[in-house]
Order: C-alpha cells, then structure tokens, then sequence
C-alpha cells in the first residue's frame, strides 16, 4: 500500500497512479511483476487484477486535494480518504443512519466525524463493488471501526493517519 503526496492534476495522476506507481506497488507488495497481470472490470466496473497464477490480488485508490492512496490486498479491500471541510447535517440526515447522527450531536468534532463516516462508507462501496448508492449509506452503520446492518456486523474498518485535515479509512 502507498500513500502519495502530489501536486499533479486529477486525470494525470490516476493515469500516472495506474500505469506506472501501481506495477510498483503490486511488485513491492506481492513480488508479480506487470507482463504477469492485466486489470480487468468486474460486472460493476469494479478493478482487480488477474495473475497467471491466479493469486488474488486486490486494489483499491482514492485521492483527495494533495493526497492519493492505494490499498492492497489478496482479499477484496476499499480504501477512502477526505480533506476535511465543513459536514453537512442535511446530507448526514439523509444518508447516514440514526446511529451515525447520534454521533455528530458533538459540534466539536462534527466535521471530523461526518468525514470519519463517509469515508467508511465510501471505502466500504468500493470494497463490494457497488459504487456508493443511498441504499449503501442509509442501510449500513459505520461506527466503532464496525461495520453494521440491521444490527449485524458484517465486518470491521480501519482507520490510516495520513495528515491533519485528513480522513482517510
């Protein structure tokens, strides 16, 4: 996994990111090398690689502002990261669960919240390939790490410090 620090613009840097720091990345972390892999499209448009070996390799990329990352793995993975700016309460009432609201009652860390929460979800989309949906958001609670449906835990988060004024899960 890589953290990246740039300047470079959007479109450039996801080509830059996909053709040249991610052959890197699966090297460094899975010692395959690039001729040994295409990317391809799941039926929802969601990247992975296929290797001649068929050893799973996963990838997921998010940037934000100066920021990019990129998680690995041999499991399915989502990776998101926000600059924080101000939340939104019309947008948390509406797509976060009432669980999720609870938490934003604290003003001081609301806007570290509200992004601690859409980064979850968010990575959470992109680890099971839907693409963030209001289903996604009201239906799921990403709190304690956890993540949660109807009461029932269907896994667990983490969250990766990058830099202050960043959230990135």
């Amino acid at each position: 996994s890589a953290i990246i620090e740039s300047g470079i613009k959007h479109s450039n840097a996801t080509k830059m990111i996909k053709e040249k720091l991610l052959p890197v990345i699966i090297y460094n972390s899975f010692n395959i090398n690039k001729q040994d892999y295409i990317i391809r499209l799941t039926e929802k448009g969601k990247p992975h690689i296929v290797h001649k070996d068929n050893l799973p390799v996963f990838f997921s990329i998010s940037h934000s502002k100066k920021f990019w990352v990129c998680a690995t793995s041999t499991n399915e993975i989502g990776i998101d990261i926000e600059c924080i700016k101000k939340g939104k309460m019309s947008v948390a009432e509406y797509y976060y669960t009432s669980e999720e609201n609870k938490i934003l009652k604290d003003e001081k860390a609301f806007d570290r919240n509200f992004y601690k929460i859409w980064t979850a979800k968010e990575a959470y989309s992109k680890l099971i390939g839907n693409g963030i949906s209001s289903e996604l958001l009201r239906n799921f609670t990403m709190l304690n790490n956890t993540i949660t449906k109807n009461g029932e835990l269907l896994g667990y988060l983490s969250e990766v410090n990058i830099a202050d004024g960043y959230v990135c899960t």
